[in-house]
């Protein structure tokens, strides 16, 4: 069973893997799944994270989108190994940066061995550590498994197989919110150490509190198992319903009037998914092994024990002091990166505001955050751009009032979805789409224009009163899609709610002209 757990964990927790024969339940699906007794597998993993986070009204963008190659060794369960790469493009704050890394982990002789490769220099380092003891004792891995099976076997069986990875597979099909995994909070609460638990609750993060909180969170996940062996071939997991308009309340609600005397209005911050999702291919199911390559550990570097590697005030140490080598001044992120200059290191691709470009005739091009060209873009009258607040793939602008509107790009399906999937009607000469999901309705009104050869929508996105035909705190965009995804321009709501359509067609003119 410990080898089980470990498949299950080394999978990301929330793996769900199913296989079925003919007449097949999903009771006896996740069952089979279970039954597997793999020691090793090789997993790879992509990533698309798109979320807005802000404070007071204004909204930053963050976007991290790329590759997880990972491989687990449990061969030996006293000696588990893996070895994972990481390729990635994140950007945030006005700047864009891509990393690349790999690791080892290691086990060996009751010591843990991590091998970690920089990003930046591609220079390999190492630490070690004692293994330490696992809370989780045989009954309480085996209570977490059965609470796991439980929740996987509320799944929906599909009636059809498909091809995924050029095999056969049954499908099932998960849509649950992470509190139904109240059972396995128990274990590993009960597990910790009471000290730590005590604390917790003191400070009101009880498990009750986290069982809440988790309430929030929600997965649809698309399980892919082979009919053949009963091995997890594909699963694919959705984040973005998730309710964190909800989770910011309650969080306020529960803490806000402690929180107010640090000088914190939870009531002025906001935290919106616009895409969330993770698609992982498992394949060599007790056919990968992990070892550490000889040029890796000849040449890895030993940085010791964790307190030898910062200096004094918890930067990391270059061999003195915490300042640029060429013209002793910090660099602009607190760190040395030893380029000679306040940014970030030279190998690394970054933008920031104060690399925008603008066109002769005063226009801004906007990029993605793939650095793809989208459109060049203008302000509207009565509005400058917010320097501070843009990069490359984000440009904010505002008026003397402090009403600001942004535009940004977004590879968010889901105004794809209202139109391909909403009711149609038509206002006149518009065509108008509407779609509804478990949270929100979101409305598009196609325009009858045309950016490069697609179509423009005014949008509309909140709570809808079917009796006053109108949103209770709606947000209010224009959007068209474009090649990697959608160009979305995010009004300001409290005029636009007030808009005609020609409103919408005069601002857009004025933006894309």
């Amino acid at each position: 069973m410990k080898k089980k757990l470990a498949v299950l964990l080394g999978a990301g927790s929330l793996a769900m893997a199913v296989l079925c024969g003919c007449g097949a339940t999903t009771e006896s699906v996740v069952d089979k799944m279970f039954d597997q007794d793999a020691k090793s597998f090789t997993m790879t993993m992509d990533m698309d994270i798109d979320v807005s986070a802000g404070m007071s009204g204004v909204s930053i963008p963050v976007q991290l989108s790329g590759t997880v190659e990972a491989e687990v060794d449990n061969n030996d369960e006293d000696a588990p190994a893996s070895h994972v790469s990481l390729d990635a493009k994140a950007s945030a704050m006005g700047s864009s940066q891509k990393v690349k890394t790999e690791s080892y982990l290691i086990t060996e002789d009751d010591q843990i061995t991590s091998y970690v490769k920089d990003p930046d220099s591609g220079d390999w380092s190492y630490t070690t550590a004692e293994v330490q003891e696992n809370p989780l004792d045989k009954k309480s891995r085996d209570k977490i498994i059965d609470e796991v099976k439980d929740v996987f076997k509320t799944a929906e069986l599909q009636k059809k197989t498909e091809k995924k990875e050029g095999e056969d597979c049954y499908v099932l099909k998960l849509s649950t919110t992470f509190d139904s995994f109240e059972g396995v909070i128990d274990v590993i609460w009960d597990a910790m150490d009471e000290e730590v638990t005590e604390a917790a609750s003191e400070a009101g993060v009880d498990k009750k509190a986290i069982v809440k909180y988790l309430g929030y969170f929600n997965v649809d996940a698309t399980i892919y198992a082979s009919k053949k062996n009963g091995y997890m071939v594909a699963m694919d997991m959705d984040f973005a319903e998730s309710d964190t308009d909800g989770l910011l309340k309650q969080v306020n609600k529960d803490f806000g009037s402690m929180l107010s005397g640090f000088g914190v209005d939870l009531s002025t911050v906001s935290f919106e998914i616009s895409a969330l999702s993770v698609n992982a291919v498992l394949s060599d199911w007790d056919d990968s092994e992990v070892s550490v390559p000889k040029d890796v550990k000849n040449n890895a570097t030993n940085i010791g024990d964790i307190g030898n590697i910062l200096d004094g005030d918890g930067m990391i140490n270059d061999g003195g002091d915490d300042y640029d080598d060429d013209d002793d001044t910090l660099d602009g992120d607190g760190y040395d990166n030893n380029d000679g200059d306040d940014d970030t290191d030279t190998d690394t691709t970054t933008t920031s505001s104060s690399s925008l470009k603008t066109n002769a005739d005063g226009s801004v091009p906007l990029y993605d955050y793939y650095d793809n060209y989208v459109a060049d873009v203008n302000a509207m009258k009565g509005y400058d751009l917010e320097m501070d607040w843009s990069s490359n793939s984000y440009l904010a602008y505002r008026d003397d009032n402090w009403s600001y509107y942004s535009v940004g790009t977004s590879n968010w399906s889901n105004w794809g979805d209202v139109v391909e999937k909403g009711e149609s009607s038509s206002d006149g000469d518009v065509d108008i789409y509407m779609y509804e999901d478990s949270d929100y309705t979101y409305v598009l009104a196609d325009l009858g224009i045309l950016y490069d050869g697609k179509p423009v929508y005014a949008a509309a996105k909140g709570t809808y009163d079917e009796d006053e035909k109108s949103f209770n705190n709606g947000q209010y965009y224009i959007v068209f899609e474009y090649s990697a995804g959608w160009c979305e321009v995010s009004l300001d709501s409290q005029k636009a709610e007030e808009w005609e359509w020609s409103d919408f067609e005069d601002a857009f003119d004025q933006i894309f002209e």
